[in-house]
């Protein structure tokens, strides 16, 4: 019990970074409950957002979400709470009723509070959250660079896997071959497997790549490749936070999602 207990305040910590921003939030659905005289406002607001912290912190919901589904995503269930909808409309109704002082309250918590949002307390699991979107910054660079890369709007890429519980949450026009599951799957995928080997097999590499439509691989800067690598048919685009990003740019005829191999 105490290490589920402990894995739900990991998750809660996880998501919330210094806590600052779900205190105000808590703030918030106290004033609402107390104030509001809309009840189907209190009930969206006040009564959904206890039903879901009930639900979370209770060790079975943990126990069976972990051992069923993602022991690594509990954290998410936390985006289900209205907090962006909560506070925008406690904001309001401070202006609206308090106009000079809801108006001074409100610089107030977004000077104060607006800096904690992305503050993590796992530097080892979420590294450098500087960012709005509460994920590692390398995901957010290497992404960007990628559409910056294509010219197509959707881009089809193979990640390792630090990347995979981050990509398609940032960007759904980023395609993968696999997604985070396949990290827990007792069959993971051969295209996942090759991708996290210590030496780069470019060579199998390259007929997964064929077979999936895939054609960018990012892979550490260190990844050695397993032959000299003038003998594939990739070539890199660019290095951005310690990744490589390498373009599958066959010169033979073969075409990137043909099922056509050696």
């Amino acid at each position: 019990m105490a290490e589920i207990l402990n894995g739900i305040f990991t998750a809660y910590s996880q998501y919330s970074g210094s806590g600052v921003i779900m205190i105000i939030f808590f703030v918030g659905l106290v004033y609402v409950a107390a104030t509001e005289k809309n009840a189907g406002t209190r009930i969206i607001l006040v009564d959904v957002s206890a039903l879901l912290l009930l639900g979370i912190f209770l060790p079975p919901i943990y126990y069976v979400y972990t051992k069923f589904i993602d022991s690594g995503t509990y954290w998410q269930l936390f985006w289900m709470l209205p907090i962006g909808i909560g506070l925008g409309y406690v904001a309001s109704k401070l202006i609206r009723e308090h106009t000079v002082s809801g108006v001074t309250l409100v610089l107030v918590v977004l000077f104060f509070g607006g800096e904690f949002i992305s503050t993590s307390i796992e530097d080892d699991e979420l590294t450098n959250l500087s960012n709005v979107y509460r994920m590692p910054t390398e995901v957010v660079e290497v992404v960007d660079r990628l559409h910056d890369l294509s010219d197509e709007e959707v881009v089809h890429v193979a990640f390792t896997e630090e990347f995979l519980p981050y990509v398609r949450q940032y960007d759904a026009d980023i395609i993968m071959p696999y997604g985070y599951s396949v990290v827990d799957s007792d069959r993971p995928a051969e295209f996942y497997l090759l991708m996290s080997s210590e030496v780069a097999d470019f060579s199998q590499l390259e007929q997964k790549c064929i077979h999936t439509g895939t054609e960018y691989l990012v892979l550490p800067s260190d990844r050695k490749p397993k032959r000299p690598f003038g003998h594939y048919a990739f070539r890199c685009v660019a290095e951005v936070s310690g990744y490589n990003i390498y373009q599958y740019a066959p010169t033979n005829g073969k075409v990137v999602g043909s099922a056509e191999t050696r």
